[in-house]
């Protein structure tokens, strides 16, 4: 794997591609210029991500969109290249893509310490300057707490939900989801 130096600021967008061809256990991202490395999660975190794959997939299997895990990459514009945790494509180009996914309906980041700022800010603001995302929903593995923002004509519209029988109802995609479901098997530290 390349190593990237440690006085190397700016990154150019050949030089991410080229690291992320030798890509192996670690993922990149690449946000302006700069290179990310995406480090694994914990247990709970990976459990809320499949659980909500998985209520996803079961929706949306005999339908044309199509659910992605954290493997697929986004390309979110030139400059910024990630992977969120859980998305749906209903995209026809994104349908027969190969390498990246470009016009996502949902995006799903389940939150860690080292990602929530940048999932609240940055992924958030450029996020929502993709023509075809409807829904952006940021979850807290550490307990009951689901941030959906749905696109409503040229603006957003943020609900949170934090009990276990919650109904997030997502129209735009036909689409609900149980906040109970979303956490099946997660256990909560007790601090």
């Amino acid at each position: 794997m390349m190593a990237l130096p440690a006085e190397k600021i700016f990154y150019t967008l050949d030089e991410y591609f080229s690291l992320t061809e030798q890509e192996g256990e670690v993922r990149f991202e690449y946000y302006y210029g700069t290179i990310v490395a995406m480090a694994g999660g914990l247990v709970r975190h990976s459990l809320v991500s499949t659980n909500a794959l998985g209520l996803l997939y079961n929706q949306l299997r005999k339908r044309k969109c199509t659910p992605y895990n954290s493997d697929t990459r986004l390309r979110v514009n030139d400059e910024m290249w990630v992977y969120p945790d859980v998305m749906v494509s209903c995209h026809d180009e994104d349908l027969s893509a190969r390498l990246y996914i470009k016009h996502p309906s949902l995006i799903i980041e389940v939150l860690s310490d080292s990602t929530k700022k940048v999932d609240y800010t940055l992924k958030k603001q450029h996020y929502f300057q993709i023509p075809d995302l409807q829904y952006y929903i940021m979850i807290d593995p550490t307990q009951m707490f689901v941030d959906v923002y749905e696109k409503k004509d040229t603006f957003w519209v943020n609900s949170v939900y934090t009990e276990a029988n919650d109904k997030i109802s997502l129209p735009l995609l036909a689409l609900e989801l149980l906040v109970e479901d979303l956490y099946e098997r997660v256990t909560f530290e007790e601090e």
